[in-house]
């Protein structure tokens, strides 16, 4: 009753390999059909065959265990029939656990020279590769033959500097077609009028909306900060002749990379470039203050004013 108890546990031992291969293995022996049958395919088909023969063989052998367990069990005490009822037992392990090595043996050294050496994995693993297809001939041609399609590779093939984002707002583009000087706020233009009055110049921009600031800032950061000016690269020739032309038109060809902020009091309203004037002497100094003016003498800016908080120049 032993050995019979024995034998039942053993059958999933047996069981294993069949396991690994109903959860690996194809569903069925051919791994392929009809036209899109490959060489790859007949050895494939010959794996599989193996491995059935394998699962089958595991199959058998259970059987036998427990069939010999059986005989052990109604053998009554005779002790031939015990002995030979073991030998059948010790005979089936052997022969199985001898299949089974020859298996990995032979896998062993197909992994080893076909795959680099890599041991891990399942058994006899086949990937076969889809071949390139074909396209049928047209009367009296050729077949051509369809690789593949590649990854594509990007190369660089434009100026790595940004264009000048385009205008859209409608005062802005106002101001770019020449309009230039535009005051929002009649207290600053009315001090502005009493300061020119007082020591002379010109007004070169008041009012600018936001969007025309950033297209400043823009003009400087890609002439100055990312390097354009000195730029000899084929493609960023264009650009270059544009934000050049942008430089004459609102700078000058005297301007040397001054300040020009993403952000200025211009845009609120109460800001103000006045040129001609000394600007840093004591009586232009007096008649900014009188005129409710602050002169804010940027680094190579030194044509902006800002409007006092609360005073109106009367």
């Amino acid at each position: 009753m032993r050995f019979f108890l024995i034998s039942l546990l053993l059958i999933p031992l047996f069981a294993l390999p069949s396991l690994a291969f109903a959860t690996h293995g194809a569903i069925g022996l051919v791994p392929c059909h009809g036209t899109d049958c490959q060489t790859c395919d007949f050895v494939k088909l010959g794996n599989n065959i193996i491995g059935w023969l394998v699962q089958t063989m595991a199959v058998i052998c259970a059987l036998i265990i427990v069939f010999a367990g059986f005989k052990m069990m109604m053998s009554a005490g005779n002790s031939g029939a015990v002995s030979a009822a073991k030998e059948m037992m010790v005979n089936t392990l052997v022969g199985f656990v001898i299949l089974l090595s020859a298996w990995l043996i032979v896998d062993t050294v197909m992994k080893t020279f076909l795959r680099n050496g890599v041991l891990l994995g399942p058994w006899n693993e086949i990937q076969c590769v889809v071949q390139p297809t074909t396209t049928p001939p047209p009367p009296g041609g050729t077949i051509v033959v369809v690789p593949p399609t590649p990854t594509p590779t990007t190369t660089p093939n434009a100026c790595t500097i940004p264009a000048l984002t385009p205008i859209t707002d409608a005062l802005a583009l106002q101001m770019e077609g020449g309009q230039t000087v535009i005051f929002n706020n009649v207290t600053l233009q009315a001090c502005v009028t009493k300061f020119i009055g007082m020591v002379g110049g010109t007004v070169t921009s008041a009012y600018r909306p936001p969007a025309y600031q950033t297209h400043l800032w823009e003009i400087r950061d890609r002439w100055c900060t990312r390097g354009l000016l000195s730029n000899t690269d084929s493609l960023c020739s264009t650009l270059k002749t544009s934000v050049s032309g942008e430089v004459q038109k609102h700078f000058g060809g005297s301007w040397s990379c001054g300040a020009v902020g993403q952000v200025s009091t211009h845009s609120s309203g109460v800001g103000v470039d006045i040129s001609g004037p000394a600007h840093g002497t004591a009586p232009v100094q007096q008649a900014a203050s009188e005129s409710c003016l602050i002169w804010k003498n940027y680094p190579n800016d030194a044509v902006h004013y800002d409007l006092k908080s609360g005073c109106t120049c009367n």
